[in-house]
C-alpha cells in the first residue's frame, strides 16, 4: 500500500520487517510502519502534525508438515 495526502497537506512513511523468521511454535515476526501526517493551512501555515506507528505481528500457534496455524495482530500507537 501507499501514501496519500491532498496538497498542501504532507505524509512520509516508512517501513521496516523488525524480526522475520519464526520456525519454532510461540515465535512471531513483525513489522513496523511509521507515518507522519501535516496539514497545512492558508500562506503555509502549520494547523497540525500527527505521527502514527503501526506494528503488525504474525505468530506462529501451529506447525505440522503439511501446514501452519498463525494469529495475525496489530497495534496502533500515537
Amino acid at each position: 500500500a501507499g501514501t496519500f495526502a491532498c496538497f498542501p497537506n504532507t505524509v512520509s512513511a516508512s517501513a521496516a520487517i523488525t524480526d522475520s523468521t519464526a520456525y519454532v511454535v510461540g515465535q512471531d515476526i513483525n513489522a513496523q510502519g511509521d507515518y507522519d501526517y501535516a496539514a497545512v493551512g492558508i500562506n503555509g501555515s502549520g494547523l497540525f502534525n500527527s505521527s502514527h506507528t503501526i506494528i503488525s505481528t504474525v505468530k506462529l500457534l501451529k506447525l505440522t508438515s503439511k501446514n501452519a496455524t498463525v494469529r495475525v495482530s496489530f497495534k496502533h500507537l500515537h
